[in-house]
């Protein structure tokens, strides 16, 4: 994909946010999917666990063909800005319930997703491991946010031993009943791709955890990980974004909303760089 990249179009910005930042008073917002673990390995294209599903046949042809159907009709609409906002944010809750529902008609259980875990492909990016063992040994707690499912979340960053108690992760979690059948999701709301805004954190210890850490380092690959700041209270925030693809297009946009852009699948060695560098 090319040679990383760092893009600021703001550096004293940056600079005097810096070094406001406290290592004491931060809390660390991410997205996982293409932010924490790279787009491309290998050759071969990151897929998220429910593509791994799909594309791996384990429920059928029928399930195939339906969750194909899903893909092609709302994921057209998921960027097109050219609808409002609150119109794509209804779409997505309405694709992500229709979705569940065909998983547990489809006989989707706790075997099949133990075996897309154990031959999963997902792969941390560069220097990312070494963040979250900084931000443990630093005691900054880190809440991500993930409109995947937080069961292979959980998987991946506990094969690579950086499942750390700091880490509290909010997203899909899949419920099954007493013979491993998957009977739909734990949370009472579904975490979609534009409804990161909306968090309600169940977890009272985490929440106390985070209570008074007013100082955000938001890290994300989509313009709407943005909002993902928008149910917590902070005084300072940091925003570093990860830009994949199409990158001639959407520089501009990125640069504009985000106030540092990694480009062409980059590493966490900017970010490590800049968390070093915070007091």
């Amino acid at each position: 994909m090319g040679l990383e990249k760092i893009y600021i179009k703001d550096i004293n910005l940056v600079n005097n946010k810096l070094k406001k930042l406290r290592k004491e008073d931060i809390l660390v917002v991410s997205d996982f999917d293409k932010t924490l673990t790279r787009l491309m390995y290998n050759g071969e294209r990151h897929i998220t666990v429910i593509a791994q599903i799909r594309d791996g046949n384990y429920l059928g042809d029928d399930y195939s063909k339906k969750a194909y159907g899903l893909y092609n009709k709302y994921c057209v609409l998921e960027n097109d800005t050219s609808i409002p906002f609150k119109e794509r944010e209804k779409k997505m809750k309405e694709w992500w319930t229709k979705h569940i529902k065909l998983l547990v008609e489809s006989g989707l259980s706790k075997k099949v997703i133990d075996d897309v875990n154990s031959k999963s492909k997902i792969k941390l990016r560069m220097g990312a491991a070494e963040f979250l063992y900084q931000l443990n040994n630093h005691d900054v707690p880190v809440l991500i946010i993930s409109s995947g499912v937080g069961d292979m979340i959980k998987y991946i960053l506990k094969n690579n031993e950086i499942l750390y108690n700091n880490i509290y992760i909010y997203s899909n979690f899949l419920e099954y009943d007493e013979n491993g059948k998957v009977i739909g999701y734990k949370n009472k709301e579904v975490v979609h791709t534009l409804s990161k805004s909306k968090i309600e954190i169940p977890d009272k210890e985490f929440l106390e955890k985070i209570k008074h850490k007013k100082q955000i380092i938001l890290l994300g690959d989509m313009l709407s990980d943005l909002r993902m700041k928008d149910s917590l209270e902070y005084t300072d925030i940091l925003t570093i974004g990860f830009l994949n693809e199409d990158i001639h297009d959407k520089l501009q946009e990125y640069m504009d909303s985000y106030d540092v852009v990694i480009v062409n699948d980059g590493s966490f060695n900017k970010v490590l760089e800049i968390f070093s560098k915070i007091k």
